[in-house]
């Protein structure tokens, strides 16, 4: 059996499943093609239909010739079942026109790269996870085009939006990439869908949108619009992107060198970004900071605290991003509620508060240099007139070579040193001062020159 025509109303369940030599059917005017009814027909190539039918679970799964479906626009509201089209490994092109599509129908379909849908068109089986990723998971894909004026579905920049009820995203498309545009009528968009997609490198919202809810990857740039009242995980999303802008409209919100101020009471500094720079003075008008503001990816290493916070709480450096190695503490603080002196290598009291206990390895300074880096390795403040290095931010080379200028180092950048089996020779230049205990595990060190003490 190569070719089969029919004409009547109703395909029965497996009726064909397994001829291997059939390579064509006319279907006519057929409302029904039951389950399983072509299954592994191998050989089959193409079906023509006069219009698309209702086309149940399995009926063409295996069919792995199968390249055209040539059909009419349905007249009636039929639907494609789930596996409808499983493992059809050559069909590239799928027109749903006013169909119900269960998103399972194309489960192997390594070809696919059109779908197109009318606009009494919709997607069913939604609300699952594992359902949307077999859209996900269509590699070949390149689009799914919408008919504008469908009004439960929405195709833009590879996301596939359903936009009845709360709108939301229903599934991230292969080909997805780039700044990604989500639109205004999606009032909750939680960035964490696009973690698996690596060509996707950021995302502007929409007028409209409302609620953010941060991703765990990197990405390049955010943008927020005026619209946004609430950022969930503001360090996390801030941890996550090189740049991030606000609509100036925005009444809650503020962005300003990559750290993200909330204004709902007061101005707050809530989230300090991997956009911020080394040398980070905070606004003037902020009046407090956070606890655990410190983003990851932050390279912020000297921190000036504005006259306008009146009380510091130190668990805003309470955790593992904190990279500050220099804390200036303006004239407005009247108390200061944690311990300073294992947090900071280098602080710079202008504040009220007289009793600041620092162990003796670490200083206390009263003027400050902006952080810089000197050839390319040693990250340097100047401290009251005298350059002391408080990073290394070098390559691991077998020989460190401190510059010449350099007077001293803090004890808390040697203890980066610790357990670094590359290193074999320090050259300490002018530095008379080093803290030895801390390149314990430095196995390979044999040589300081000249002697430091």
């Amino acid at each position: 059996l190569t070719s089969v025509q029919v004409s009547k109303l109703h395909i029965a369940p497996y009726a064909f499943a397994g001829c291997t030599a059939l390579t064509e059917i006319d279907l006519g005017n057929v409302g029904v093609i039951g389950e399983g009814a072509f299954k592994n027909c191998t050989s089959l190539t193409t079906v023509k239909l006069d219009e698309l039918p209702d086309v149940l679970a399995y009926a063409f799964s295996g069919c792995s010739s199968l390249t055209s479906l040539v059909y009419g626009a349905s007249a009636f509201t039929s639907s494609v079942r789930e596996y409808a089209f499983e493992n059809c490994v050559m069909l590239e092109e799928f027109n749903a026109y006013d169909a119900r599509i269960y998103t399972q129908a194309f489960v192997g379909c390594t070809s696919l790269k059109k779908i197109s849908m009318g606009k009494g068109g919709e997607f069913y089986d939604v609300g699952s996870y594992e359902n949307a990723k077999v859209l996900s998971d269509l590699a070949a894909l390149e689009s799914i085009e919408i008919d504008e004026e469908n009004e439960r579905w929405s195709s833009v920049d590879g996301v596939l939006y359903r936009i009845t009820d709360s709108a939301s995203i229903y599934a991230v498309l292969s080909y997805a990439s780039g700044v990604i545009t989500i639109p205004g009528y999606v009032k909750s968009v939680s960035l964490g869908i696009f973690d698996e997609f690596d060509s996707v490198t950021g995302f502007i919202l929409e007028e409209g949108v409302e609620y953010v809810y941060a991703p765990e990857e990197i990405y390049d740039s955010l943008s927020i619009p005026s619209t946004v009242t609430e950022i969930s995980g503001p360090t996390e999303l801030f941890g996550s992107f090189a740049f991030v802008s606000i609509d100036k409209d925005n009444e809650r919100y503020i962005c300003e060198d990559g750290v993200l101020y909330d204004l709902s009471d007061g101005c707050i500094a809530v989230a300090i970004g991997r956009g911020a720079p080394e040398t980070l003075k905070l606004l003037n008008r902020t009046t407090a900071i956070a606890e655990r503001c410190l983003c990851n990816g932050n390279t912020v290493k000297v921190l000036i605290i504005p006259d306008s916070v009146v009380e510091l709480n130190l668990n805003a450096f309470d955790n593992s991003y904190n990279e500050v190695r220099v804390l200036v503490l303006g004239s407005g603080i009247e108390r200061i509620e944690g311990v300073l002196q294992y947090r900071f290598d280098i602080v710079v009291n202008k504040s009220k508060v007289s009793d600041i206990y620092m162990i003796d390895r670490n200083i206390i300074a009263s003027e400050i240099s902006e952080y810089r880096v000197k050839d390319g390795a040693f990250g340097y403040v100047i401290v009251d007139g005298m350059p002391i290095v408080v990073d290394y931010v070098g390559e691991k080379t077998s020989e460190i070579v401190f510059p010449d200028e350099i007077e001293g180092v803090t004890y808390g950048m040697t203890v980066r040193f610790s357990d670094s089996l590359w290193l074999e020779k320090i050259n300490t230049g002018g530095i008379e001062i080093l803290y030895g205990e801390n390149f314990e595990g430095c196995e390979n060190l044999s040589r300081l020159s000249p002697s430091a003490s």
